[in-house]
């Protein structure tokens, strides 16, 4: 059994608040090799699922100021396993166009996976020609800001920096301590035209 079933609803909200909902669900028959009682290999077969949602609530407070709040939710588990991997993600977005040659964006997110398997896939607006999309697993927070500045009509500066930060437990007593400057990027770029 395979297949794919999608569902997306848009709320018009009078005034400068828009809702969006969105729901998705993948089935598809899997096999997993697992040892039997006798330590043999054994190839078990069941349909696998994923889940996810999505909440976003997007307030454009005039036209140049944005602000997006995102919840997301998913759940997987494969065709052998009565236990399904859960995520969840939560996401502030602020968006400013200060002026017709300047642009910012700056993201926090928070995050707790159960596992590699329910991992979250974050697209992030970074400079042109690199990959922006990030992969979330585990339990932590994710800070990112792109700039723009255009230097007249010939000359363009991009940067972007982000850090991710994950929650690791302690040695001493089953906390969870966050690992600060896990992983740090900083791209710049200066875009000439002729």
């Amino acid at each position: 059994m395979q297949g794919n079933v999608a569902s997306r609803l848009e709320l018009d909200v009078p005034g400068p608040l828009a809702v969006t909902l969105q729901a998705r669900a993948h089935f598809a028959q899997e096999s997993v090799t697992t040892p039997d009682q006798f330590g043999r290999s054994i190839r078990v077969f069941g349909t696998g699922r994923t889940q996810s949602a999505r909440i976003c609530l997007e307030f454009q407070a005039s036209a140049s100021l944005r602000l997006v709040c995102a919840c997301d939710l998913r759940s997987v588990r494969d065709g052998s396993s009565a236990r399904a991997e859960r995520a969840l993600a939560i996401m502030h977005t602020l968006s400013w166009q200060a002026a017709p040659w300047m642009e910012l964006e700056v993201r926090a997110s928070s995050y707790s996976t159960d596992s590699y398997a329910s991992r979250l896939y974050r697209w992030e607006r970074t400079v042109r020609g690199s990959f922006g999309q990030t992969l979330l697993y585990g339990m932590g927070v994710r800070y990112s800001a792109y700039l723009r500045l255009g230097l007249g009509k010939a000359l363009a500066c991009e940067a972007f920096f982000s850090e991710t930060d994950r929650a690791l437990e302690s040695e001493t007593g089953g906390r969870l301590l966050l690992e600060q400057h896990e992983r740090r990027t900083l791209s710049c770029q200066l875009e000439v035209r002729f």
